[in-house]
């Protein structure tokens, strides 16, 4: 229910943007969806699903950057769809973005594979991420050969999706990987020198 909720306001923000014809609410919209989907998505977590980080750079930094490269992703799109910037910074940032996505998804599939919490949100991530490439590439085909507003305007759609996943996977990362314990003793030995 909360879900839907979640859509229906980013469909309101979305109707409105192209009612005034800016920009300004697409981010908005976006980080309203993601905020809703993760709080209907994480539950409470229980006693002893934490497990620890083993590498470098360190889970947590990743997927916290997650979300950051997400949200840059949304404003260069809006900055393209609203012809403020040609497609390339776009498609640069996807590839970024697309590429840190599946690094981060594909180490904690990797470093935590008994992690039922961490295993769903990295799957969620790297589905989301694909399907978002995917409808990319469509949507720059559409637009470059025939003007059209289908694939664009799901593709716009598949990005709050995108950076809910990201939220999410950041969430679970945070509240289930903790750091070495090892990196923990050695950064306070050297902050009471």
């Amino acid at each position: 229910m909360r879900l839907c909720c979640g859509l229906l306001a980013v469909a309101v923000l979305g109707g409105l943007t192209h009612v005034r014809g800016g920009m300004a609410l697409d981010l908005p919209g976006h980080a309203l969806f993601a905020s809703l989907s993760a709080f209907a998505l994480l539950g409470p977590s229980r006693p002893g699903e934490t497990v620890e980080d083993s590498g470098r750079p360190s889970m947590r930094s990743i997927a916290t950057a997650l979300p950051v490269l997400f949200l840059l992703q949304i404003l260069l799109g809006a900055a393209c769809r609203y012809q403020h910037l040609g497609y390339m910074p776009h498609i640069l940032g996807a590839l970024a973005a697309a590429l840190v996505a599946y690094l981060a998804g594909f180490f904690a599939l990797t470093q935590f594979p008994g992690h039922q919490a961490i295993r769903r949100a990295s799957l969620f991530l790297i589905a989301a991420i694909t399907a978002q490439v995917l409808l990319g590439i469509l949507a720059l085909v559409e637009r470059i050969s025939s003007n059209g507003s289908v694939f664009p305007l799901v593709h716009l759609a598949a990005g709050a999706l995108t950076l809910a996943s990201g939220v999410v996977f950041a969430l679970q990362i945070r509240r289930h990987v903790r750091t070495p314990r090892a990196a923990v003793s050695e950064s306070r030995s050297a902050l009471a020198q």
